[in-house]
């Protein structure tokens, strides 16, 4: 069963399947809110609609960035790393990838219990003195390169898509206004 504790403070650690879990179930309920309030409001009448939605969504990205802040304890990283998102283009796709695919401090941490590791372990690790031990030694892991090249692609295609689109778009009208002109 999830945790709804998972939303409630942003003290603490979650997993990477935990993070993932929380943005598809805000994303699905998100979703179904904005399609109810679609239904209850005309088409004509958009500001309302958006008038409506509008506090769902700040509730909802209000949610979305407290289980972020706790995936980032988990990768020994304070809260304030979220700001990384200001970073045009390139801030929201590093912080992606960090929570969706970088695995997290083994062991506990500053911020609490490894939460992928049982109360025994999390206790052995403290009672021997080790903290903050990181798989991330050694470079990217495969994931996190799939993840740097996905968004990179996400990002550049729809620029080049308008780019080619306008050029097309001026070359077929060119076409057709030849071809007018000649009749």
């Amino acid at each position: 069963m999830f945790d709804l504790s998972v939303y409630t403070s942003a003290s603490g650690r979650v997993g990477r399947q935990t993070w993932w879990i929380a943005q598809v179930v805000l994303n699905v309920i998100l979703f179904i809110a904005a399609f109810f309030v679609s239904l209850l409001t005309s088409y004509d009448d958009s500001g309302l609609m958006g008038l409506c939605i509008l506090p769902i969504e700040l509730a909802f990205v209000a949610l979305s960035i407290v289980v972020s802040v706790k995936r980032l304890h988990d990768l020994d990283k304070s809260g304030w790393y979220y700001l990384i998102v200001l970073i045009p283009f390139v801030g929201g796709i590093i912080l992606f990838v960090q929570c969706g695919f970088m695995q997290g401090t083994i062991g506990p941490n500053q911020y609490g219990d490894d939460p992928t590791q049982s109360k025994e372990f999390n206790d052995n690790y403290r009672t021997n003195g080790v903290y903050s031990q990181t798989l991330q030694k050694g470079g990217l892991s495969t994931p996190v390169i799939i993840g740097i090249v996905v968004g990179v692609v996400l990002c550049v295609l729809p620029i080049i898509v308008i780019a080619v689109v306008s050029l097309l778009g001026s070359t077929i009208n060119d076409v057709f206004n030849t071809i007018n002109s000649g009749l």
